[in-house]
């Protein structure tokens, strides 16, 4: 009532231009004051909004290209993935490598690209995403294409690790970028699109290398491969910042002109003045870290709750796309001239009918997590998480039954990675909902280490056990599906139809300030 006086003019005994003191903790648990004159409060200014507030209303075109620059990394993403575990096991018939050096071949970029996140982490959040995301898919290219010129197993494993290096940030960079932009009514879309560009990335590699690799080699796919994606990097280079860092950092006017940018093109006029959202109030100024998830009990439990879904589901997808071209080739078509001996080396472990099969095992994972997209918002992170848990352990249990089809593998290991693609989706989309935005980056990275590790394991499994057995690779696969049942089961829902609307979270923390709906 005495702030109300005071604006309304009649100021009572004691207020003049009196601060307004506001208490907010700080990511090591400390309490900070940040003071703010009464003539400049915000708060009360209809002309001003929050930066959370601008990007919830309005969606179209704009939205749209803000959003193409990360998703074509993630289709090169898509791309290198399905590219190693193709290029891998042809190595290993071209060179005679031993299963310790074939998986090492295909999972170094996934264990150096986790150590090259952890040290980028940071640096996401006070540098931006558009300028890491550059560099690190300018370096993922260039040396991605260098890795194909040597035909030497130790230069190539070189040259694949420095690879490593860059391609962690960028897929952690994009996927911080992604989530940051669109309503939150329309997040899990944008996020499901990761997964139809990740399928269109692989479906294109798979693509060159039916035409290329039993033609004119492997080393002639990798560099096409890289090749092919350097022609869209332009659209990295133009791209613009993300608004919501650039009101982090302090840049009103850049994300001022940004957010104008985005309304005109959405076929709408951003006439208003950004403000600050009372969790932004602190700068980052690079304090921040891992830190902050262990600050309390409760955070600490939902750490390491959406982390283990993002390992469990690192396992299942990777396990599918790496064990994939292994189920294929133990059961080849008919008139399949897989290891008969009379091929050159380059198609003595693939020939073109096993990587046709391979292509279109691919080409409906992207279609089918956009119906995912749908679901989750319908009814719920949470539920989809169990309902594809679920699905993936009985799409598991069919391997167990003897078929003699060559097609059925071919749809079962489309299933395997249909599912694999979405429960991958929700992992890279929760973290973006349990926590705000101060944190979202390293949320988000923490995220990528634990699908990443997954990764290796599942690569190093397919190397391993596929050897003894299919059916012992297939048991590995269904053990961490029912671990990712579990797992489900202990989230906390983020986003469902009853509360999309909802103007908070449902997820706060009793020690911190409440976040905005969308972060």
């Amino acid at each position: 009532n005495e702030y109300k006086s005071y604006l309304s003019g009649g100021m009572m005994k004691g207020t003049e231009k009196q601060p307004i003191i506001t208490k907010e903790e700080t990511p090591e648990g400390t309490v900070s004051e940040v003071v703010a004159d009464k003539d400049t409060a915000p708060a009360d200014n209809p002309d001003q909004i929050t930066v959370n507030d601008a990007l919830e209303e309005t969606r179209g075109l704009g939205t749209f290209l803000f959003l193409v620059p990360p998703h074509i990394v993630y289709a090169f993403l898509g791309a290198e993935t399905i590219l190693m575990s193709i290029v891998g096991l042809v190595l290993k018939c071209q060179w005679d490598l031993s299963a310790f050096v074939t998986s090492l071949i295909q999972m170094e970029v996934m264990v150096i690209g986790t150590i090259s996140c952890l040290a980028v982490s940071n640096y996401t959040d006070n540098y931006g995403r558009k300028q890491i995301l550059v560099v690190t898919f300018g370096g993922t290219l260039l040396f991605g294409f260098l890795s194909g010129i040597f035909d030497n197993v130790w230069a190539f494993i070189l040259l694949r690790a420095v690879v490593g290096v860059f391609i962690g940030p960028a897929e952690a960079t994009a996927i911080t970028w992604i989530p940051e932009i669109p309503p939150r009514k329309y997040r899990s879309y944008a996020v499901g699109m990761c997964s139809l560009t990740w399928a269109m990335g692989t479906i294109v590699c798979c693509f060159i290398a039916y035409l290329t690799m039993n033609t004119y080699g492997w080393r002639t796919t990798v560099m096409v491969l890289a090749a092919s994606f350097l022609i869209l990097t332009p659209i990295l280079v133009f791209a613009r910042e993300s608004p919501r860092w650039d009101m982090i950092r302090g840049h009103v006017n850049n994300a001022t002109n940004t957010m104008k940018w985005l309304y005109r093109l959405n076929g709408a006029s951003f006439t208003q003045s950004l403000r600050e959202a009372e969790d932004m109030s602190k700068r980052v100024s690079g304090e921040l870290s891992l830190s902050w998830f262990f600050g309390t009990r409760e955070r600490m439990l939902d750490f390491l709750v959406v982390n283990f879904f993002a390992f469990s589901t690192g396992v299942n997808y990777y396990g599918a796309a790496f064990g994939g071209p292994r189920f294929i080739q133990l059961h080849p078509a008919p008139g399949s001239n897989h290891g008969n001996g009379t091929t050159n080396t380059t198609s003595c472990f693939l020939d073109d009918s096993e990587l046709f099969r391979i292509m279109i095992s691919a080409v409906p994972e992207g279609g089918f997590t956009i119906l995912g997209a749908v679901a989750a918002n319908v009814i719920g992170r949470k539920p989809c998480s169990i309902l594809v848990a679920i699905i993936q352990m009985g799409v598991i249990a069919t391997l167990y039954i003897p078929i003699s089809n060559s097609h059925v593998y071919t749809i079962i290991v489309m299933a395997l990675r249909c599912m694999g693609s979405f429960a991958n989706t929700l992992s890279i989309l929760i973290p973006s909902e349990y926590f705000p935005t101060k944190v979202r980056s390293a949320a988000e990275h923490a995220a990528i280490i634990g699908a990443k590790t997954g990764g290796c394991l599942a690569i190093v499994a397919s190397q391993y056990l596929f050897d003894v057995s299919d059916r012992l690779f297939t048991t590995f696969l269904a053990v961490f599906a029912v671990l990712t049942l579990i797992d489900a089961c202990f989230m906390k829902e983020t986003l469902n139809k009853a509360n999309i609307d909802s103007a908070t979270r449902e997820i706060s923390y009793s020690t911190d300030r409440p976040v905005p709906a969308a972060d």
